[in-house]
């Protein structure tokens, strides 16, 4: 279907009409956000701050989040450098967050754009109807609006897979390519590297479809700034891939062993957004292989089918349903575009309130989790703010010195003094020793070393402590637990002095504390 002022003027009304819904969607989640913590705005998770803590340390020229000692615990190339210049002033904290509202208005825009090319044979009367309910509930099935509260670069991450989408569907039905599609397949996994599964497919997709110049330019850019950045890495004496991805990545940690891989692949299938991709890519194989399609829609399908296998076994899901969103949008785009027919044949047989209904109850039941998200993420934000950020305050506001945690990221933002992460995200050597010492003795070498005598930690994510560890306390949150690991961090000093020192500033701490959180001293 060619483009044309009928096809504008449906765009520009289910645009308006879509776009008022997201950004009241929006407005609502911020106006609950700043009323249950009291005026102040934070992410629903702790990783953003990490990424802000790099930040500030880039535009120092340094890359890591302590002073003296480089890392990589961002598992993106791009992400941090996007934060930098506006890293440390007042407006930093909300770059991520204006970022993520233009990414999830570009989807919005692809989501449009796609359903206008997929409902070429709807009613004029209703189509611009459908086509606003549908880019709706394809917000909604995607996570399009909890993802921006994240503060992490996954709604840029999705904006950029479903324009890869939306590029080669318009290839797909015009034969042609839109000079902006390999700019698009390059920049994805700078934003990801999980993206590479759509980029990869993509460019094989423009391969044997003769576009053999730009697929090769783009496989070169790729290369060279995907390589590059590994090269940056070995450079500063660490691996070739940041160790948050070795550290969350059973797959990479193991080197790709077929063991693992399988392992993975069980694991994902066991999910229910394993399951539900796994149903998608056989949709997929059907169109390609079975269906009576054009050649094109038949490599567009196989190409959304092996996209999805790869996720299957190399990708993962989950962690605050952020994880397969990119690989989840693509494979229903694409079901959407190649299944168009069905799509008008169902919606020209049901009366508008039949045909709303049924797509609303479809969306509910396929995206139960995200709609949760959305109930909960001001409740998910408050975890941050309750937990999270106390911790921040304690260690900058209160005891002012080296601290030890499991996790990282608020208590290393705005925070000049060194913060030892247990978890090893900071350190190779503290990822190995965490890994493969049973020993607690361990933590005191990797604190003593860097002059750490304060812990905050969650007591479950260690089997056993050292005899030195005296326990100050406890941080309790205050509300039911969403986002926060677990509900109660564990303050333990490692010498006599800290512990003098802790017990100095603690009642003065809890007097600070918001209401509903409390800090109970040990015995």
């Amino acid at each position: 279907m060619k483009t044309g002022s009928v096809f504008t003027r449906f765009h520009h009304r289910a645009l308006r009409i879509s776009l008022a819904v997201l950004m009241v969607a929006i407005l609502t989640e911020c106006v609950a956000i700043l009323l249950i913590n009291s005026g102040f705005f934070v992410y629903t998770l702790d990783d953003p701050y990490i990424h802000l803590a790099l930040a500030e340390n880039i535009v120092q020229g340094h890359y890591g989040i302590n002073a003296g000692e480089y890392s990589a615990p961002s598992s993106t190339i791009l992400w941090p450098f996007i934060l930098a210049p506006l890293a440390g002033s007042m407006l930093g904290a909300y770059v991520p967050l204006l970022i993520n509202i233009l990414a999830a208005i570009g989807t919005l825009v692809v989501f449009v754009r796609i359903l206008e090319r997929s409902m070429p044979d709807v009613k004029p009367g209703l189509r611009p109807s459908y086509i606003s309910l549908f880019a709706v509930l394809l917000m909604l099935a995607t996570n399009t609006i909890g993802l921006i509260f994240t503060g992490m670069e996954h709604s840029l991450q999705l904006f950029l897979c479903v324009t890869i989408v939306w590029g080669l569907i318009l290839e797909a039905d015009e034969q042609k390519l839109t000079g902006w599609l390999p700019w698009a397949i390059v920049a994805a996994p700078l934003i990801r590297y999980e993206c590479l599964t759509i980029s990869l497919v993509a460019l094989v997709y423009l391969w044997v479809r003769g576009y053999y110049r730009q697929s090769a330019l783009s496989t070169t850019a790729i290369v060279i700034l995907v390589g590059g950045f590994s090269l940056f890495l070995v450079k500063l004496g660490l691996e070739p891939l940041p160790t948050s991805v070795l550290a969350k990545s059973s797959v990479v940690s193991d080197g790709g062993a077929a063991g693992s891989v399988l392992d993975n692949l069980k694991a994902n299938l066991a999910h229910s957004r394993g399951a539900w991709l796994a149903l998608a890519m056989l949709l997929c194989i059907t169109f390609a292989f079975v269906s009576r399609r054009n050649a094109r829609e038949r490599l567009l399908a196989g190409t959304g089918a092996v996209a999805i296998g790869m996720h299957l076994l190399l990708g993962q899901h989950g962690w605050y349903n952020r994880y397969e969103i990119y690989i989840w949008a693509a494979a229903v785009l694409i079901l959407v575009y190649i299944g168009r027919g069905w799509l008008a044949r169902g919606l020209g047989h049901a009366t508008p309130v039949k045909a709303t209904a049924v797509a609303t109850l479809w969306v509910l039941v396929i995206a139960a989790p995200y709609m949760y998200d959305l109930l909960t993420l001001p409740v998910a934000s408050s975890n941050i703010y309750e937990q999270h950020y106390q911790m921040h305050r304690f260690a900058v506001d209160y005891y002012d010195g080296p601290v030890a945690v499991n996790d990282l990221g608020y208590v290393s933002y705005q925070n000049p003094k060194y913060v030892l992460d247990l978890g090893g995200l900071t350190s190779l050597e503290v990822l190995h020793l965490s890994r493969a010492s049973a020993d607690p003795e361990w933590m005191n070498r990797v604190s003593a070393a860097r002059d750490v005598q304060l812990a905050m930690i969650y007591d479950r994510w260690f089997e056993s402590l050292s005899a030195n560890w005296r326990k100050v306390g406890e941080l309790q949150l205050g509300r039911s637990q969403i986002t926060a690991s677990q509900t109660t961090v564990s303050f333990y000093a490692l010498t006599d002095e800290a512990y003098a020192r802790a017990r100095g500033v603690i009642d003065a701490f809890r007097s600070s504390l918001p209401r509903g959180v409390t800090f109970r001293i040990a015995e």
